[in-house]
């Protein structure tokens, strides 16, 4: 895979460049200069526009993905009842039995 990356201690990202619509369409993974598989699909890590008014992150080691952004966006989101979304403060607890709603009962 050929391209600019972004290194981190740890993890090594692909860079490029896409409007956040292109990941509206199932066939974003076709063109993903990091898919090696189209049906194993590694969805983006870090999504940050130009303007950055927003980020969103997922960290492959947790199940959670963190969109930071106004209180209005934050809001919205977590209105939006076809989105799973909770608003978490600075500093929340991302491991997998932190997530109260959807804690394992054993």
């Amino acid at each position: 895979m050929n391209g600019p990356r972004l290194e981190l201690p740890g993890r090594a990202h692909f860079l490029f460049s896409v409007a956040p619509i292109g990941f509206a369409s199932p066939g974003w993974v076709r063109t993903a200069p990091w898919t090696l598989d189209a049906h194993w699909p590694q969805s983006p890590s870090l999504i940050w526009p130009a303007d950055r008014a927003w980020t969103l992150v997922t960290e492959i080691d947790f199940d959670s993905t963190i969109i930071g952004g106004t209180q209005n966006l934050i809001s919205q989101i977590v209105a939006d009842p076809g989105i799973e979304a909770l608003q978490i403060p600075e500093g929340a607890d991302l491991t997998w039995d932190a997530d109260e709603p959807n804690r394992p009962t054993s």
